[in-house]
């Protein structure tokens, strides 16, 4: 029975498409790996999902936005040219200018030609693509869309090379957290110890965030020890409004430097309470504060340079 219906339902859907002239491959077998190959690229799910309504066309440009009727300005809030779904993402100069420094700084080399649809581009571009290009392609389409948005909504327009170094940041910071298990096995929770003491002479900073989704905020926690478990000094803070899991570790990470830097000790490791996600550890030397710096979260490691 649940055969029957699936293919009743494809059926349906087929012929639907038949009817308002949009034919599609009759291989839906490779047709499904290639869907498949989408939602397998290493990124949010939140951001593969703006890939997928592009590849559907069904993203609220000004071209649909005329298209459905709905009154709303419908040119390119950049260049104040006609906005399809291909010049959003691909011509309009201040996006171009965006893929060229990505281009020039990360390496990605974006396929503008043999535009016949937005499916058929997007699949021939990732069968082109490595994981780590995949990747950059899904992050700078999330990236590219929510800054249009924002500029559409009244929001100072960045500078393209600025939204660049951000989708950067964020490539960097998520292929480490995917590579990483997002939760440890039950063996390894079971013999994880409670705390370890740092080396001779050096001072333990671990630090931890909460979320309280009830509240809107989230909440950090820093406890700093040597290396005998002596208790030294601790802080805490609540921030309003930071409800995401990655971005409050990183705050609360960010807010452990800041406050390491200020304490008199030449030797300190910083390290998060759960090491799973992508903040891992920091050796800091105040001797050496422009090396010896171990940080994998890209958003926030110039900043905490600039800390030090």
């Amino acid at each position: 029975m649940k055969s029957a219906y699936n293919m009743a339902k494809c059926e349906a859907v087929h012929l639907n498409a038949s009817a308002k002239g949009k034919g599609e491959s009759s291989n839906q077998v490779c047709t499904a790996k290639e869907w498949k190959s989408l939602w397998n690229i290493n990124a949010p799910p939140k951001m593969k999902i703006v890939l997928w309504r592009f590849a559907h066309d069904c993203l609220p440009t000004g071209q649909q936005l005329r298209i459905r009727q709905i009154p709303a300005y419908d040119l390119c809030c950049y260049c104040g040219i006609d906005e399809s779904t291909q010049h959003a993402f691909i011509l309009c100069q201040y996006v171009a200018e965006i893929w060229r420094e990505l281009k020039r700084k990360g390496g990605f080399k974006l396929m503008v030609k043999m535009f016949v649809s937005p499916k058929q581009w997007i699949f021939e571009m990732l069968a082109a693509c490595t994981d780590r290009e995949a990747t950059i392609l899904v992050i700078a389409f999330c990236h590219i869309w929510e800054a249009r948005n924002a500029v559409r909504n009244g929001e100072n327009k960045m500078h393209p090379h600025c939204i660049a170094e951000k989708i950067l940041a964020y490539v960097d910071m998520v292929l480490v957290h995917w590579c990483t298990p997002a939760h440890p096995r039950k063996s390894d929770v079971l013999n994880r110890k409670r705390w370890e003491p740092p080396p001779q002479g050096w001072i333990m900073v671990n630090v931890d965030a909460a979320i309280f989704h009830k509240d809107n905020r989230m909440g950090l926690g820093i406890v700093i020890r040597d290396e005998r478990g002596v208790f030294l000094a601790a802080c805490k803070q609540g921030i309003d409004k930071i409800t995401d899991p990655e971005l409050a570790e990183t705050i609360a990470f960010r807010r452990a430097v800041n406050f390491a830097s200020q304490l008199p000790h030449d030797h300190i490791i910083i390290a998060p309470v759960e090491s799973h996600g992508p903040l891992q550890y920091w050796n800091y030397h105040r001797r050496h504060k422009k090396g010896g710096l171990y940080f994998y979260c890209g958003f926030f490691l110039y900043s905490c340079k600039q800390i030090l």
